[in-house]
């Protein structure tokens, strides 16, 4: 039987048993060479896994260049119609802009210009409620939870502590 010459597959990626020797940091610079990206991960298993990949060609999930331009790019849609100015008009009505409206109020707040009291260690506090937030003391808030941190000195539900919403019935 004659013997061929056959050269095998070269890669810039070393073999398994070699990379297993070396630290995390080396093998992050072989990532760099093989995949031309350095790598933001630092386990590794999972980068001995994507050289070994690499070795045998599969290279991981990777897409072609035609595949992710046409990703990047979605053809426009070419239909009959697509060129009517009938039909984009009747799209222009369809869609119109939303507008876009911020959260409800919460029901359980008093409506705005209401004084919240509460008597706290011996001292009445008084809380004005404002269309977006509370004033206490002369001071804005956006929160009952924070003003009820300063009067108590801990932490507080808001709406516990000035007695807001549904009230648990203690008498059964």
């Amino acid at each position: 039987m004659e013997a061929t010459n056959v050269q095998p597959l070269t890669t810039n990626v070393l073999p398994l048993a070699e990379l297993q020797t070396m630290t995390t940091r080396k093998i992050r610079e072989k990532y760099l060479e093989a995949f031309g990206v350095p790598t933001h991960s630092n386990n590794r298993g999972y980068l001995l896994r994507r050289l070994a990949e690499k070795e045998q060609g599969s290279g991981g999930a990777t897409l072609s260049q035609e595949a992710a331009s046409s990703q990047a790019q979605p053809e426009r849609w070419s239909g009959p119609e697509a060129d009517n100015p009938e039909v984009e008009r009747t799209i222009q009505e369809i869609i119109q802009p939303v507008e876009l409206v911020g959260p409800a109020r919460d029901t359980r707040l008093p409506p705005p210009g209401s004084v919240l009291s509460r008597v706290y260690k011996g001292q009445e506090h008084k809380v004005l409620v404002l269309e977006s937030g509370f004033e206490y003391e002369g001071e804005l808030y956006t929160s009952l939870s924070k003003i009820a941190k300063i009067i108590a000195g801990c932490c507080w539900n808001g709406f516990s502590f000035f007695l807001l919403g549904p009230r648990k019935n203690l008498q059964q």
